[in-house]
């Protein structure tokens, strides 16, 4: 066996059992590992997967090209602070808009015009980061911080396009939205209500959508919603299912469990 393959086998162990003096073994559950050992779990995994296919392609006389690992689009401490980062782009956005307002002689067409390139950014910044959180919960390693994080963007930046579109037409909601004398900071908090009531699907009624383009986007929403309670109701339940299923293992003897673990010290002989 390969010196990688090797210290990717002593990786595994080291992370999950933790030897005493007096040889006894401790279990460390999936639940108090943390984000950053799940993702090192994972790289080590796919390092021995790499190894393997190589072992195999070696033996059956083939060539096995490695393929370069990819780095992350985004850092994890851009994951791990997503919602500030989209609250301090609103409020950005928001304050740029009131400025332009008192400068600008063509209010209407300025606002609108700031509105659509902050709010386009943030679509697409928050279309990256729901890839790379669609991809964490393809390998269940999606922590339940980043998908509240990315539930909580999504309620901004629709609240944001709602305000973007209530710009463009005064008519594009009925109730209490339309008001002379509040500021963009008092109406983007009046469309940021009706997100979370859109989201939440509670739906009061004192504010509703009235043009085609507004409903559409409403029940985009909506659709968005749905999905979100769905992943994070499954979440809920695969962690539930995991601690039940955790309380009826009947513990191995600990002689099996070491001769297991001679894996990570045998060696290949071709």
């Amino acid at each position: 066996m390969s010196k990688v393959a090797k210290n990717a086998f002593k990786s595994i162990s080291s992370l999950f059992i933790n030897h005493n003096r007096s040889e006894e073994i401790q279990y460390v559950k999936p639940e108090q590992l943390s984000e950053n050992e799940i993702i090192e779990i994972v790289n080590v995994l796919d390092n021995i997967d790499a190894e393997i296919k190589f072992l195999r392609a070696t033996l059956k006389g083939s060539r096995y090209i490695r393929k370069k690992k990819k780095n992350p689009f985004f850092k994890e401490w851009v994951v791990n602070i997503l919602i500030l980062i989209v609250i301090l782009w609103e409020l950005v956005m928001l304050t740029t808009v009131q400025i332009t307002k008192l400068i600008s002689d063509d209010v209407t067409s300025a606002t609108v015009a700031v509105m659509v390139i902050f709010q386009c950014l943030l679509l697409l910044f928050l279309i990256l980061t729901s890839i790379k959180l669609g991809k964490q919960l393809k390998h269940k390693t999606a922590s339940a911080w980043f998908l509240i994080q990315s539930y909580l963007s999504s309620i901004l930046l629709f609240a944001g396009f709602y305000s973007l579109m209530f710009q463009v037409s005064s008519d594009s909601f009925i109730g209490d939205a339309y008001n002379e004398d509040l500021n963009i900071f008092e109406e983007f908090n009046n469309f940021l209500y009706f997100s979370i009531v859109t989201m939440t699907t509670v739906g009061f009624g004192d504010l509703s959508p009235n043009l085609w383009y507004t409903k559409l986007l409403v029940m985009l929403q909506m659709l968005i919603s749905i999905v979100y309670t769905v992943v994070i109701f499954s979440k809920g339940l695969e962690s539930l299912a995991g601690k039940i299923s955790e309380s009826r293992v009947v513990e191995e003897p600990q002689n099996d469990v070491l001769g297991s673990l001679e894996i990570q010290d045998m060696e290949f002989e071709v």
